[in-house]
């Protein structure tokens, strides 16, 4: 491999530790630049020695990515970058959060970050809310892309170019027969829409139901809800009677910043999977996951085994119907950090989750993962968060196994920063977000 003066800073940043300045400076208005790719030629030339095409150029390993200056000229170097999605690497969107602010939705590749897509600040009046919205990922579905927020009282989505700013929909929720509307202050934590277009909605502790999609008509069922007072359903408690082993705990998540991945919903919607015992979800479960095979009209347990008295996932990741990963971990909880995984998740209840193993030596105190992904062959992945307020990567190439650290280049390259996003196009090019706008490409799957 040839030695570039970029690979000897990653080298640098990796030895420093801290105090590294960003991997590549700034060329284009604030926009981080890679170095120019060294392939076999670039453009059209016709001289004998230049390609017929651009070649794909040199892989350079970690590039710093700056998010442009806000719709205002503000500098957005207060945003939290907690959603990312490609189908290409020139072909991507990066959603953010900003308590000052509100979230942004821009353009993106693996090279630099572009446009502003929407601006949640025009939206605030739509949601039904005074204050700032943020983007907490993006979930495709059988007709688009949807925005995740933090509020639902709608739903942002494209079914076309999700790089062109006028795709963007905005289409209010809905109604139910439940409640007064839709709470606006709970956060959109997954969607799915199956074939026959049925719509689920899981929001912080109510999985609801709809035969069509948000509008201002469409009307939504309350589907499970444990905890809720009275219960979805309404005869859970005789259900849970007659069947022990039905889920009690609530399908969501608290705690700010909100975390970006929560549950797996299928495409059919015949699996979904959802943390079980984890923080505030009330309830008797063992640590382990929520798994309904029959459209989310009941969830049983699975528990982990070899968990103790720890609590349970914080969140739960699928590349498909069987592959699927769990993480918890949290600064106040001596001995909370794991990983578990599975291979047979469309067995259901009768799925089989083993422990991973973590790095050698790695503390397993005051470690905060926040966003795991895997790559579509289902063996590489990348974990993320914060270890003692410091950038975690880490890394597993056998399916989650097993996991190596590679934080030191991103320690480097971004200092004492908190990453809460990371997705994977596919085994080499992978993306991790995190606050004070951080957010970086990796073309050679994290390694230099």
């Amino acid at each position: 491999m040839r030695i570039t003066k970029y690979s000897i800073a990653l080298l640098v940043c990796a030895l420093a530790a801290l105090g590294c300045q960003p991997l590549v400076a700034s060329t284009d208005g604030g926009v981080a630049q890679p170095p120019a790719g060294e392939g076999e030629g670039e453009g059209e030339g016709e001289g004998e020695g230049e390609g017929e095409g651009e070649g794909e150029g040199e892989k350079v390993g970690w590039t710093v990515l700056d998010l442009p200056a806000g719709p205002n000229g503000e500098a957005r170097n207060e945003d939290r970058v907690g959603a990312v999605y490609c189908d290409g690497v020139d072909h991507c969107v990066v959603g953010t959060g900003n308590d000052r602010h509100g979230g942004l939705v821009y353009a993106a590749s693996s090279q630099a970050v572009g446009g502003v897509l929407i601006n949640s600040a025009d939206y605030e009046e739509a949601y039904g809310i005074l204050g700032e919205i943020d983007f907490l990922g993006f979930t495709p579905t059988r007709h688009g892309l949807i925005a995740r927020v933090d509020t639902s009282g709608g739903v942002l989505s494209t079914s076309s170019d999700f790089t062109a700013a006028e795709s963007w929909q905005f289409a209010e929720m809905g109604v139910n027969n439940s409640e007064n509307g839709f709470a606006v202050l709970n956060k959109q934590e997954a969607f799915g829409v199956a074939e026959n277009d049925r719509w689920i909605h899981m929001y912080r502790g109510v999985i609801w139901g709809a035969d069509a999609g948000p509008s201002a008509g469409t009307r939504w069922t309350g589907l499970w809800s444990p905890q809720r007072n009275p219960p979805f359903p309404a005869d859970y408690l005789q259900q849970k009677a007659d069947n022990p082993r039905l889920c009690e705990s609530d399908p969501g998540s608290n705690g700010r910043p909100a975390l970006t991945q929560f549950a797996y919903m299928s495409a059919d919607l015949d699996l979904i999977i959802y943390p079980a015992a984890g923080l505030d979800q009330g309830g008797s479960d063992a640590p382990g996951v929520c798994v309904s095979t029959d459209g989310a009209q009941t969830f049983l347990q699975v528990a982990f085994p070899d968990v103790g008295d720890e609590n349970g996932p914080r969140a739960v990741h699928c590349t498909d119907n069987d592959h699927c990963w769990a993480f918890a971990g949290t600064t106040f909880d001596t001995d909370s950090f794991y990983v578990y995984f599975t291979t047979d998740a469309s067995a259901g209840p009768d799925m089989t989750w083993s422990r991973a193993v973590m790095p050698a030596g790695f503390p397993n105190s005051g470690v905060v993962p926040r966003h795991i992904a895997f790559a579509p062959d289902h063996q590489n992945g990348w974990l993320v968060g914060y270890s003692d307020n410091m950038p975690m990567v880490l890394r597993s190439i056998d399916g989650g196994q097993t996991w190596q650290d590679i934080s030191g280049p991103v320690i480097g390259a971004l200092g004492r920063v908190k990453l809460h996003s990371v997705f994977a196009l596919d085994a080499e090019n992978i993306w991790i977000g995190g606050e004070r706008g951080a957010l970086m490409h990796n073309d050679k799957g994290g390694d230099l």
